[in-house]
């Protein structure tokens, strides 16, 4: 147990050191956390993960290098000299902010590797029922991405993470250009 306390602690001060913010995904408790310099900026319950490919390990460093939508979202559009009506209309459309960002999107990092962050319908938004519709398409569709779109791909490693819809877009929403993503498994 202290020899795994002390992996852990070793990886997270080489992550550390740099005043960048870096994720930190823990599957033992099931968070997925925005840190720099070891604190806590934004924490995320994640409720559900899965991991493929690769040797196991307590913890480990990956380099993000794009975050890559998997549909980008419809943005309201102005033309200029549209008028007042179309100016009031874009403007009550929450023109910026996290509402704004994709639910579903990969995170490429080197060595081949993705972390794959997908969004589960929020309890807030929706009926029991349309939760679980929404919920059961979403989770068939990304089944259906990856097994006919990661054949032909072949990442040797793959993470994939389901947050709530608004966790996965603030999420989005707060990552930094590049970062490094601390990985800790649970085993």
């Amino acid at each position: 147990m202290l020899t795994r306390q002390e992996q852990i602690l070793s990886a997270e001060i080489a992550v550390a050191k740099n005043p960048t913010p870096y994720l930190f995904v823990d599957f033992m408790t099931g968070k997925i956390e925005l840190r720099a310099q070891g604190r806590s900026l934004r924490s995320f319950s994640i409720k559900k993960i899965s991991r493929s490919g690769g040797s196991p390990f307590v913890a480990q460093t990956w380099e993000e290098t794009e975050a890559s939508p998997i549909q980008i979202p419809e943005r309201a559009k102005m033309v200029p000299g549209s008028g007042e009506e179309t100016t009031a209309s874009v403007s009550t459309q929450n023109p910026w902010g996290p509402k704004r960002m994709p639910l579903d999107y990969d995170l490429l990092c080197k060595k081949n590797r993705l972390i794959g962050i997908r969004s589960l319908a929020s309890a807030q938004s929706r009926s029991r029922i349309t939760r679980w519709i929404v919920g059961g398409f979403r989770q068939s569709r990304d089944w259906a991405r990856n097994v006919f779109g990661r054949r032909k791909s072949g990442y040797s490693e793959s993470i994939e993470i389901w947050l709530s819809e608004d966790d996965a877009q603030l999420l989005f929403w707060s990552l930094p250009k590049q970062f490094d993503i601390l990985i800790l498994n649970g085993s």
